[in-house]
């Protein structure tokens, strides 16, 4: 299926669309060199799904790594898949966590799987959230309704807005400390608030429609973004580009901090 870019009015900025429905693949239009990361990850995220359909038992054969979880040389990653970056944010911030045990056996996934209480569907969360919070707009207009229903679409392929994470990682009992008063800072402000702030994970970051993990180990900072094939060391906030959200990502629970949980 044909996938192109497509330029947003008076701005340096594109959407990735179908070209034969005119789908657009994220709410807002992001930077030419991220739409097209995306374009590559949504047509090897279709490249996959394919493989094995009316082909050789050769090509049918199943690549040992292919379900396993991407390990850096530095750090627990996920790669992306269709727009479920909200997703591998999440999963690479808990499941690097260097304090505990119990954290990284954390995951938020989106699909039917065997669930535990470490184990978090997305698209549940979402279904229940939509339907929770459009009680609060059956007054309005049957217009105004439908407009609040499509914020709140739980799709298969992600692209979650920032309410559902925040439910996310609410049902992870995880606190959320808004610091995107900080998009204007120096580096080294976020590197100091995750080394002096107990029980700190990681930074939950919005780069226009797209989210990121943001760590800060062995006194450095490092992004983890998922349309990369491995974490990047950060030297300036301007690596991060136009952010339009940081979360940062603290669980105070004491008795979940020891490494023997």
């Amino acid at each position: 299926m044909p996938y192109g870019l497509r330029k947003s009015p008076n701005k340096e900025l594109y959407w990735v669309f179908n070209k034969e429905t005119g789908h657009k693949f994220s709410k807002l239009p992001l930077p030419k060199e991220r739409a097209l990361a995306q374009r590559r990850a949504i047509y090897a995220s279709q490249n996959r799904s394919m493989r094995g359909g009316g082909k050789s038992p050769k090509s049918k054969k199943k690549s040992p790594t292919k379900k396993s979880p991407r390990i850096s040389s530095r750090f627990y990653f996920e790669r992306q898949k269709s727009l479920k970056c909200a997703i591998h944010a999440i999963n690479n911030i808990v499941r690097n966590d260097p304090q505990s045990a119990y954290r990284r056996s954390f995951k938020v996934i989106d699909k039917k799987e065997p669930g535990n209480e470490k184990t978090f569907n997305i698209k549940t969360i979402c279904e229940e959230l939509k339907k929770t919070e459009l009680e609060k707009y059956k007054h309005l207009s049957k217009k105004e309704f439908r407009k609040k229903e499509k914020s709140f679409e739980c799709k298969s392929s992600g692209d979650y807005n920032y309410d559902v994470v925040e439910e996310v990682l609410n049902k992870m009992e995880l606190k959320i400390e808004d610091l995107t008063h900080m998009r204007e800072e120096d580096l080294s402000a976020l590197k100091t608030y995750g080394e002096t702030t107990p029980n700190f994970l990681g930074f939950f970051v919005q780069q226009a429609a797209h989210y990121v993990a943001v760590l800060v180990r062995e006194n450095k900072v490092w992004l983890l973004d998922s349309l990369n094939d491995r974490e990047k060391q950060l030297k300036s906030v301007k690596d991060l580009g136009d952010l339009n959200l940081i979360w940062a990502i603290i669980d105070e629970d004491e008795e979940r901090t020891d490494e023997e949980n």
